[in-house]
Parts: C-alpha cells; structure tokens; sequence
C-alpha cells in the first residue's frame, strides 16, 4: 500500500474509499511521494509571511512569496495600522507614501473599513492592483467591492483581475464584483446605461470563471453572478454555452459548485431545464442539490414524461426528483409509477428507483411486476422498493434483505454496489440478526476489488452505527491493512462506537505498524468526542486506562512524528479527563517543530479551556492551522479560535476570509460561527 505519513489518504490507492472526515493527519503538511491534484485547501493569511514553511499550494495559481526585506507580516500590519491611526494625513497620501507592503496593505485595509468613505484613497487602491505581489493585489480587489457602489466605474479593473494568475485574487475579485452589486440598490430596470454595461461585462467575464481550476473562484463566481441577477435570456445561454465548450473533467467541478450554492442556484437553473443544451447539466446539479430543489419538480417532472426526449435526460430528470425527496413525491408519484411501468431501459430503471426513494405507494403495483423480470439488477431495485413502500411488512423487508445479500456476490459490481447501498436503506427496518450479518458482510465488501463497492459498504458501516462495532473489532485481529480498515470505520462512527475503545487503545499498544498505530490514536479521539460536542462519550474509567500510556507515547523521544500527532490529538479530544497530560503538552507546544507545537497547543485548550495562558501560544498556531492543507485541521482550528472568544479578536479577519473562501462548506460555517462568538466575546 502506498502511504505517506499522515498525508495516505490523498495518496492511498483506496483513497476514495472513506469520507473526507477519515483523513486522521490533524495538521499534515503532505507527502515526498506523487499524488493525486487536489484543490487548494485554504485562503492565505491577510498578509503574506516570511515564514519557512512552504505555504498552502493553489491549483494553477503562482505561490508569491514575500521578499524577505519586506517585514509583511501581521503583526507589522497591526503596527502599521495603529500608526496610522495616529497622524491626520489624508489617507490616499498615505497610500501614495508606502514604502513596504505591510504598510500598504494595512493602509488598503483600513480604507477598506472605512466602505463608501474610503473613496477618497480610490485610485491609489485601484494602482495598487497593478502590483507585482499577489497579496497587495488581493487586498486592493477586496478593498474595491467593500467601497461598494462608490467604485462602480472601476469595474473594468476588477474584471482584468478575475483573469489574474493567482486564484486568490481572482476570486477577490469575484466577491468584489457581488459587492458592489449588492451596495447598489437599484433595481435593473432603475440601472443607467454605464452600469448596465459594467455589470453586463462583468456577467460575461465571471460566466467564464465557473469552469476556473480552483474551487474558490468558482464559488465565488457563482455567488457574484447571483448578486448580479442578470436576465435570464442573458445568464442561460451563457453559461450553456461555456458549459457545452468545456472538457467533462473540467465541466464536473464546476457543477459541483454551482450545487454548492443551493437553493440560491435552483431559479436559474429551472430556466436552464428549457435549453437543450443545459437541460442534462441542470438536472444533474438539481440532483445534488436535493430537497433545496423543490421548485424545480413541475419542469423536471415534465422533462421525465416527454417521451419523446433523450433518454439520457429523462433519466436524470427523474433522478433529480428522486433527490428531491417530500416534495417530489407528494407531486411526481404517480407519473412515476406509469414510467416504472411503461418505459424500458434507463429510464424504467431511474422510475423504479425514484418510485422506492419517494417510498410512492401508488407505484406498489408496478413495483410487483417488475419484481418478476428476468433482469436482475431491475428485479433487484423493485424488490428493494417494496420494502421501502412497506417498512412494517416484515415479508417484503426479508425478500428484499435476501434478493440484495445474494446480489452482493454477484460478479457484476455495479449490482453489488446497488446492493450494498439498497441494504444501508433498508437497514433501519431489519431485525438485529440481520444487521450483524449484514455488517459481517460489509466488512468483506470494503474489501471488494471494486472502489465504488468499497465506498458504498463503508457508508453502509457508518450508518449501522454501534451494531458495525462487533464486526470491526474483528478486524483488529488481523493484518495491518484490514486493521486499519477497522479502525477507520471505528473513527468515522464516532462515540455511537465507544464499545470499541478498549480493542483500539491495546492495538495502539500492541502494534508494531506505524500507521496502524496512528490510526488507532486518530480512532480513540473520535470515538471519545464527535466534532461540536460539548461533552466526552468515555468515562473515567476508560480515560485513565488510556492517559498514562498515551503520555508516554507522545514524551517518548523514538515514538514516530505521525503517532505522537495522532496520540496528542486523542488526548484533546478527551477534554478534562485528559488532565494529568497538560504539563507534558505545554512542553510539546514550546516546540521548535510548529506542527508538534500547534497540535499540542490545540490539545492544551481543549483540555483546559479556561486557561488563558495558552491564549497567547496558541492563536498564532491555530491561524497557520488555517492555511492547512487538511480540511480536519482548518475545521479543528477555527472551532477553536470562536471557543477563545474575545480573545482571539486579533484571528477575525483571516476567519471571515476561511468563512468566504474555504473550499470546504464545514470548514467556512465554522469560521463564520468561530467569527460570531469573538465578536459577541
């Protein structure tokens, strides 16, 4: 198995079999070894630091490291702005004076603050765009939308910006364009013919930022043009058109993050269902979307029934209202039930599906038909709706429960995927025999040959929750790769597996394997706090089992980088009942190796919340914790920072730009709240 210290999991050649919660490195900086692209995990700091440590790559962005002449660090910037704070120079001749790139970044910031006053500075903000340095410029385009309408006439500059090389700026510039927009409060009808122009070419330029390679700027694309409101007739065939250009590999991501945006994306995309060319596209992003969709049932229940459309559209048509959910079926159950029916191929297969998803009981009886046919991965999926239609009917719960264990041996692994996935639905309704045999089973299953079999069984563990953990104890008795399998799953269920605390604290004992081993740590943490709990699911008693002997791993000199990280991460997550480690961590948190002494600072807070001596080491690591790669760390980080409270007034903007900017939707409401409690602290 390819692995690279706490960095496998992007590395792993089962990589996709677990959720992104199941990367246990808490602050990995990556690995020597090739691996796969990944999006650019986290925005950079306000300012850029001369710091030793390679900063957070962004997908085809250019990194632009500071010169090391130029003091551009926060602190120098806060220097900088009480200062300036100070003196009564009109401030575009402030500007105008700089002399290092902290100071006119601090200057662009504080004319930033100042919204519609800061027009004054304008100009010396918009020639700071032309700046060789990608944070000046950033800073600059950021500056500009929070001015608001007042900058209107340089929406051309903003524009040029969306093209620049570094995602960063491109993607402040996005959000700059939506805030002028939004600081504009007419109406388009009210609009003059310079802004109609501006916003015109603004629609245009963003249009084509929504297949851009890095996840922020497309993101945040979307949520400009949504700002930007404009015509229909305009927006569609625009972004059709960019969308049919476009590679499947480039037009994928995109869609990803058109869904990201949620209900706010579902009007346009209704409009989107009427061109041939979108219509596929937009039902796919109605799928992902899900319930948010539900406006869009009449036209995608009208694509479904159009037989003489493409078959291909039809079927995802229904399968978007399948998404859907309540709202579809109280509308689409019926038609459905006639194309589960009357049609044949794909699109017979997507209504019996959508038919069991919606649970429609006026599809019971086309569901019993085709629970007869000789095809069977259709039989299969009839079968399985019955049980969803009838949870109470103990008979159709086992002939569906019987029809799908067998399909998972069968050789076909798209009907073994199916038929992991029927039973993770049905599970709820089927007797504790059945579920331990069904997670025996599983366990196989996550070691299929097939990825997408894998995936569907270790989804199907979570779900069973505390009635897996017997099953994945058992792992723990074998070799190192089905341990490891064991104790990922064990983590990811979180304290509903608390039963298996014990097994995992004597294989981080007992094992000689390095990544088994920091799997077992990773594994005790989880099981002992799930992520926003106030409270431990162990007791006492486990936690002295297991506090003496993970003090010793983490203290002892040989103990390898990736254990004593893990190791250190458990004990944060048991809280107070960690207590006898808090010596031992302040140690590990004076570190020269920041990521030792960030993690044990991070521990240190969690288990002394109140301590705010810690406050002052901490904050500065857990804002580099920001910057990680790792979603788990930025994630770790920012719920922290809120936890401060006041005390971490000095993290509110690089939180409120994670809170924009992060890839990851956990990771920006995190930021948001973490940003809400030190304001209201």
């Amino acid at each position: 198995m390819l692995s690279c210290s706490l960095n496998r999991f992007t590395c792993s050649p089962r990589a996709g079999l677990l959720v992104a919660s199941l990367s246990f490195g808490l602050f990995a900086t990556g690995c020597s070894g090739s691996k796969e692209p990944v999006e650019p995990a986290a925005p950079p700091a306000d300012v850029e630091e001369t710091s030793s440590e390679p900063a957070p790559a962004v997908e085809a962005a250019e990194s632009v490291e500071p010169a090391a002449s130029e003091p551009a660090t926060e602190a120098a910037a806060a220097a900088t702005l009480e200062t300036e704070s100070a003196t009564e120079e009109p401030l575009e001749k402030q500007l105008s004076e700089a002399d290092s790139a902290a100071d006119l970044i601090a200057m662009i910031d504080q004319a930033a603050q100042k919204r519609g006053g800061g027009k004054e500075a304008l100009q010396q903000i918009v020639d700071a765009t032309e700046s060789d340095r990608s944070d000046v410029r950033w800073h600059a385009a950021r500056a500009i939308g929070m001015i608001g309408e007042d900058a209107i006439d340089e929406m051309p500059v903003l524009i040029k910006l969306l093209a620049d090389e570094d995602a960063v700026v491109a993607a402040q510039a996005a959000s700059a364009i939506g805030m002028v927009r939004d600081d504009d409060d007419r109406s388009n009808d009210e609009l003059d013919d310079a802004a109609k122009t501006h916003y015109a070419d603004a629609t245009k330029a963003l249009v084509k930022r929504i297949v851009h390679p890095d996840a922020r700027v497309r993101r945040v694309s979307i949520r400009a043009l949504s700002k930007l409101a404009p015509p229909v007739d305009m927006i569609v065939p625009l972004v059709a058109k960019q969308l049919a250009d476009e590679d499947p590999s480039v037009v994928m991501p995109a869609l990803h993050t058109m869904a990201d945006a949620g209900s706010a994306a579902v009007p346009f995309l209704i409009e989107s269902l009427a061109e041939p060319k979108s219509r596929y596209w937009a039902s796919v992003v109605l799928a992902e979307i899900g319930p948010e969709a539900g406006p869009a049932v009449p036209a995608l229940l009208q694509i479904a029934e159009a037989g003489d459309g493409e078959p291909e559209e039809r079927m995802q048509a229904i399968l978007a209202l399948a998404a859907i959910g309540d709202e579809a079926a109280a509308k689409a159950g019926g038609p459905l039930a006639t194309l589960a029916s009357s049609e044949k191929g794909p699109v017979q297969f997507a209504a019996v599906y959508a038919c069991g998803v919606l649970r429609a009981a006026e599809a019971a009886d086309a569901l019993e038909a085709v629970a007869t046919s000789e095809v069977p991965f259709l039989s299969a999926i009839a079968t399985w709706g019955l049980a969803r239609i009838h949870p109470d009917d103990a008979t159709r719960v086992t002939a569906a429960y019987d029809k799908l264990m067998a399909g998972m041996q069968d050789e076909n692994p798209a009907l073994r995927q199916a038929s992991v996935t029927g039973l993770s639905d049905i599970e709820d309704n089927l007797s504790a025999e059945q579920r331990a045999s069904l997670a025996a089973k599983l366990t196989v299953g996550i070691q299929d040959a097939a990825a997408a079999v894998r995936e569907a069984a270790a989804a199907a563990l979570v779900r069973l929750g505390s009635d897996a953990v017997p099953a994945l104890v058992a792992l723990l008795d074998k070799d190192g790769e089905q341990q490891q399998l064991g104790l990922e799953l064990l983590a990811t269920i979180g304290p509903p597996a608390v039963d298996g605390f014990g097994p995992a604290l004597d294989t981080l004992l007992g094992s000689e394997d390095v990544l088994v081993q920091a799997d077992a740590a990773f594994a005790l943490g989880a099981m002992a706090r799930a992520e926003g709990d106030d409270e431990t699911a162990i007791d006492a008693s486990l936690a002295d089992k297991a506090v003496g002997p993970m003090v010793e791993i983490v203290t002892a000199a040989d103990t390898p980088d990736e254990v004593r990280y893990t190791t250190i991460y458990a004990l944060g997550k048991f809280g107070g009942l960690a207590s006898p480690a808090t010596e031992s961590l302040r140690k590990l948190a004076e570190s020269d190796d920041v990521l030792l002494a960030t993690v044990a600072a991070w521990a240190g807070l969690k288990i002394e919340p109140e301590n705010k001596e810690l406050y002052e080491q901490a904050i500065p690591l857990l804002e580099k914790a920001l910057r990680s790669e790792r979603e788990l760390a930025r994630l770790e980080a920012a719920v922290t920072l809120g936890e401060i409270g006041g005390d971490a007034a000095t993290s509110v903007p690089l939180l409120e730009l994670v809170s924009e900017d992060d890839p990851s939707r956990s990771v920006r409401n995190a930021a948001a709240a973490a940003v809400k409690k030190i304001n209201a602290g």
